[in-house]
């Protein structure tokens, strides 16, 4: 069968974010007929072999931030150059603060899917004039002849009109790497020094502005009982010195940050409950993965509704009265899952990516 082949914007060389995890999984799950090459606006790709085990090519351009008129060029030079080498263009996006690329693609005639991932403004772009240009390019790209996708009811809000149509995409796990097994569950404890009857709260995420990660210390301290209660932080950032420097005596012992870890599925078998108390999401994996696992879910309420497909996930308020969260996690604690039950929910639903991969390659090369 002939190979064809993608052009794919939005991936990061120096980041190993939420969209590059997502693509490199989903076209992971793909057929080798189907291959990406990716555009980069930097000097170096950390998923360079990964790229290239797939058939992949990594495609460097000017950075818009340093030189705008150049990564213009670049974009036009790539783009007229390739038309056919590549079926379609997929743009993979946070905002739209910057749309000429995909107003080039469109120049040459390419089949473009713009696919929006998240629900709101990251720190990065939520300047003034980001939002004025968001504003904007939201309404001009309503006139533009592209196929959208998202991953979210709330992300295609913020990205597309009303008008427009819009399809979804599920930030879909590999659901066999996160069935429960007691087996790892014992082991995992046991490395990480963690007593059988210890109730484990678990936090996967960046620490940064978005995930409101402050605010797991805050529940932490309305908890009425700590006594055999441990919450695992996994994941690291920038306000992991102003978390750790809110954390006094009282709650210091029950709080242990794992950082950065590549055994994050075996992890989610340590805990008993996950919680997430993000200011805004797109759709979160982590809340599939933590599903898929069998644990219930005690999220903000500025979490997409999408997510909760095992009806296991509670959303919570983040600017009210923090005991609602510590009864709810009281609640969890005497109320446990059947893990297994819900594993195979998970398996039959649209979070399987051995379904949503083929779904999307199909979509991308129009089969």
């Amino acid at each position: 069968m002939e190979q064809k082949r993608i052009l794919v914007y939005g991936m990061v060389g120096t980041n190993r974010g939420g969209i590059e995890n997502y693509l490199l999984k989903m076209n992971s799950k793909m057929t080798d007929n189907t291959i990406f090459d990716y555009v980069v606006e930097e000097a170096s790709c950390l998923h360079t072999d990964v790229i290239n085990k797939r058939g992949g090519e990594v495609v460097y351009i000017s950075s818009r931030r340093n030189n705008p008129l150049k990564n213009i060029i670049d974009n036009y030079r790539l783009l007229k150059r390739n038309k056919q080498k590549y079926c379609s263009v997929y743009f993979n996006l946070s905002s739209l603060s910057w749309i000429l690329p995909i107003a080039i693609a469109r120049l040459f005639k390419y089949k473009v899917f713009v696919h929006s991932h998240n629900a709101d403004f990251i720190p990065a772009n939520s300047s003034r004039l980001h939002k004025i240009t968001n504003y904007i390019s939201k309404r001009f790209l309503s006139s533009f002849n592209i196929e959208r996708l998202t991953c979210s009811k709330l992300a295609g809000d913020f990205m597309f009109m009303p008008s427009d149509k819009v399809e979804m995409i599920y930030n879909a796990v590999d659901v066999n790497l996160f069935k429960y097994d007691e087996e790892v569950r014992n082991k995992k404890r046991s490395e990480l020094s963690i007593p059988e009857d210890t109730f484990v709260i678990g936090f996967v995420g960046r620490l940064a502005h978005q995930k409101n990660p402050l605010y797991l210390v805050k529940i932490m301290k309305s908890l009425p009982n700590l006594d055999k209660v441990l919450l695992l932080i996994v994941g690291d950032g920038p306000l992991r010195p102003e978390i750790e420097k809110e954390i006094d005596d009282q709650i210091r012992e029950h709080i242990t940050f794992l950082g950065n870890r590549t055994d994050v599925n075996e992890l989610y078998q340590v805990m008993d409950v996950f919680i997430l108390p993000s200011f805004h999401e797109g759709l979160p994996y982590v809340v599939v993965e933590a599903q898929t696992t069998g644990l219930e879910c005690l999220v903000s309420e500025f979490v997409t509704r999408e997510v909760n497909y095992t009806n296991n996930v509670k959303f919570l308020p983040i600017d009210g009265d923090i005991n609602i969260w510590s009864e709810a996690i009281e609640k969890t604690r005497f109320n446990p899952l059947n893990r297994v039950e819900m594993f195979k929910v998970m398996e039959e639903s649209p979070f399987n990516i051995n379904h949503e991969a083929l779904r999307l390659e199909a979509l991308l090369t129009d089969k």
